[in-house]
């Protein structure tokens, strides 16, 4: 028998189908879809009532969502409104002392905002050397005295000749107790530096009287039995119907919540239009213009 005529050598091989898929309905994955949108709906939904409820009970957090300052200025001084302004964004201003500029109208905005529009609007620079910001003339020259030992003049010198700073120029005292910084509020504030990190000693200006007057900005004290009621409203300048809160006099007085005039009457609310005082219950509101 040949080859081609004798048995085959090769067996069927029996093919191993997978097992039958379950009989399911088109419409089952459009059911699951729909299951599962309702419930991640039912979480957003009772998330988004927890928070409105929150922001609703809470005043706490309605105060820190809202970062417009209000202020209401009527002949009141550049110098408070910079201060307050500064405050609010957690800093500290200081003003020089030939500013004698007044702010009327109202301000509302953001405090770096206003800050810059006022900075524009009056003609003046501002200088930040971290919270703390400096306000001067545009153009005017800042002249600081710093005392020192004469051993440490020469180590001051040394560190300020290289490389020279831009913006003003330094000086020996004549008599020797120091030196003379003239410049710009940068060219001082970075020489001052230089001379601590060079020396080791954390140097302060000594202002000669006249020459450079910085005032530092007053807190928002308490006032008690500060003036009367009936001549008030003539003497407000500044109002904050944002947090701090307070009322400024003519003087520099500040009336914050909770402050009593010499008749008795406590002032219980500052808001946008009006100052609300209480006295044995009995209310009384004071309308601004």
């Amino acid at each position: 028998m040949s080859a081609r005529e004798g048995p085959s050598i090769v067996a069927p091989v029996a093919m191993r189908l997978p097992p039958p898929l379950p009989n399911r309905r088109r419409s089952d994955g459009a059911c699951r879809a729909r299951a599962v949108g309702v419930v991640a709906g039912v979480y957003l939904l009772a998330g988004l009532i927890v928070t409105l409820a929150v922001v609703v009970v809470d005043p706490g957090v309605r105060a820190a969502t809202a970062s417009e300052v209000v202020l209401g200025a009527d002949g009141a001084p550049l110098a408070s409104v910079l201060a307050h302004l500064a405050s609010f964004e957690g800093g500290e201003a200081r003003v020089a002392e030939d500013i004698p500029d007044k702010v009327s109208g109202p301000l509302v905005g953001e405090a770096a905002v206003l800050i810059g529009l006022l900075v524009d609007a009056h003609r003046l620079t501002l200088y930040r050397e971290g919270r703390t910001l400096w306000f001067d003339r545009e153009g005017r020259t800042v002249v600081d005295f710093v005392p020192l030992d004469r051993p440490v003049i020469v180590r001051a010198l040394e560190a300020l000749a290289a490389p020279v700073a831009p913006g003003g120029t330094v000086q020996v005292e004549a008599s020797g107790r120091g030196l003379v910084l003239s410049g710009t509020r940068a060219y001082v504030r970075t020489s001052l530096a230089r001379i601590a990190l060079a020396t080791g000693v954390a140097v302060e200006p000594d202002t000669p009287r006249g020459r450079d007057t910085r005032v530092p900005l007053p807190g928002l004290a308490r006032a008690v039995s500060a003036v009367g009621g009936e001549a008030l409203a003539e003497r407000i300048v500044l109002v904050s119907s944002s947090p701090p809160r307070f009322v400024q006099l003519d003087d520099g007085t500040r009336l914050e919540i909770g402050a009593t005039l010499v008749d008795g009457r406590r002032l219980r609310a500052i808001e946008r239009e009006r100052l609300v005082f209480e006295n044995e219950g009995v209310a009384w509101e004071l309308a601004f213009r």
